[in-house]
């Protein structure tokens, strides 16, 4: 071992040599056992930190998962992974939004058919901006907002014609004409289906709409007199007057051998005799009677929507009663019959000032609602319904109607 004696002599040599002051090397060993005890004290303050930071994530850990056990899953939210970008060089792309879509038409803006078909075979057709009423073979006819008569054309939905005649208050077809009430007018405006012309002009009075044609004739309707008149065809003379009394309707059909007619104020349904122009019987309807419609191949059906009871029935022409009510869809604004439905325009789910407007399907043999079309978005008013062939349109009031294609239309 080296003594500090011979520890001094080398170190007087090498510092001779290199020209510096001889350290002491008793005070050198000194300053290098407090530079030790300074290393160790960090390196055990570092162990206790470490030993605490342990104990701590063992605690969180034992509480996360008592809180799982007692609360059921526990779910950590992590932040996620960093994007690492392998080039450093590369450019970093700046996060751009998506451009906005372009914004999808409104159905009722489209004129082909934007639903379809149902479950039953029923296609619906975009919005009709024309208060249509009347379904014939090659044409829908209607009322404008000027004064007319519209006839457009049901592939296109372009007006083919427009016919002046002021206050139009329902139409009917017959004899190769369409037959127009003008309501307060007091008139019947006959119209040539073939050329769109007015063929003739009959003054009935006030209060008077179109009707029902059958039998040859046009059975036109006074709701403020209480009467029926009876218009022939062959001469547009009135060959008859029948009265009826009440406040009938121009709801007005034709069933085994009758003509029907509405008269929802007094609840009750009115059959006349066409064979000898008189008031054959009188059927009471439940309180709440406010749709109506009759077909030669349908039969008679009315409507009622009270408290007691929402529903359809249908009259039964032997006897001259209404048979019990088939539940509604909802409440009724319209009734239409053909030779296999009967289709009924609903309101469903009324509040806060606005309904679901929809039409329902009804099987007349079966008894029961087999389908129904949700109109909701396409109009927002209930009106009529009216039909012809296979197609029902069911009118959204002044912002026009919707047909109702049964099958797949042409």
């Amino acid at each position: 071992m080296t003594t500090q004696d011979e520890l001094r002599e080398r170190l007087s040599a090498l510092a001779e040599a290199a020209d510096h002051d001889v350290p002491d090397p008793i005070e050198v060993y000194r300053q290098a056992q407090r530079e030790a005890q300074r290393r160790r004290r960090r390196q055990s303050w570092v162990f206790a930190a470490a030993a605490a930071l342990l104990v701590g994530v063992v605690v969180v850990g034992a509480l996360v998962i008592a809180a799982g056990d007692e609360g059921g899953d526990t779910r950590v939210r992590t932040d996620p992974e960093p994007t690492v970008v392998d080039d450093a060089d590369a450019e970093l792309v700046p996060e751009t939004t998506p451009p906005p879509t372009e914004p999808v038409e409104s159905p009722a803006a489209r004129s082909e058919i934007v639903l379809g078909p149902t479950a039953t075979g029923v296609s619906v057709g975009g919005l009709i901006r024309e208060r249509v009423s009347l379904v014939t073979d090659d044409a829908w006819w209607g009322g404008g907002d000027d004064g007319t008569v519209i006839r457009l054309d049901p592939v296109t939905r372009e007006i083919e014609a427009a016919i002046e005649v002021p206050g139009s208050s329902g139409m009917d077809v017959g004899a190769g004409s369409i037959w127009v009430g003008t309501g307060e007018g007091g008139q019947i405006v006959r119209i040539d289906e073939a050329t769109n012309e007015i063929v003739a002009t009959i003054d009935l009075g006030i209060g008077t709409s179109s009707g029902h044609f059958a039998f040859g004739s046009l059975w036109a309707i006074h709701t403020d007199d209480g009467l029926v008149s009876r218009i022939d065809a062959e001469t547009n003379e009135v060959v008859a007057e029948i009265e009826v009394g009440g406040t009938p309707r121009g709801e007005t059909g034709d069933h085994a051998g009758s003509i029907w007619v509405a008269d929802y104020e007094n609840e009750r349904v009115l059959r006349i005799d066409p064979e000898t122009d008189t008031l054959e019987s009188v059927v009471p309807v439940p309180e709440g009677f406010s749709n109506y419609d009759a077909t030669e191949e349908g039969g008679v059906w009315v409507g009622v929507s009270s408290l007691d009871a929402i529903g359809v029935g249908r009259i039964d022409p032997v006897t001259n009663t209404l048979g019990d009510l088939i539940p509604a869809a909802g409440v009724g604004g319209g009734l239409y019959v053909d030779a296999d439905n009967v289709w009924h325009f609903v309101q469903r789910g009324c509040g806060s000032g606005s309904c679901e407007l929809a039409v329902a399907r009804i099987d007349p043999v079966a008894g029961e609602v087999i389908d129904v079309i949700d109109l909701s978005g396409l109009i927002d008013e209930s009106g009529g319904i009216w039909g012809g062939g296979d197609v029902v349109l069911a009118s959204g009031g002044p912002a026009g109607a919707v047909p109702l294609y049964i099958g797949d239309p042409d």
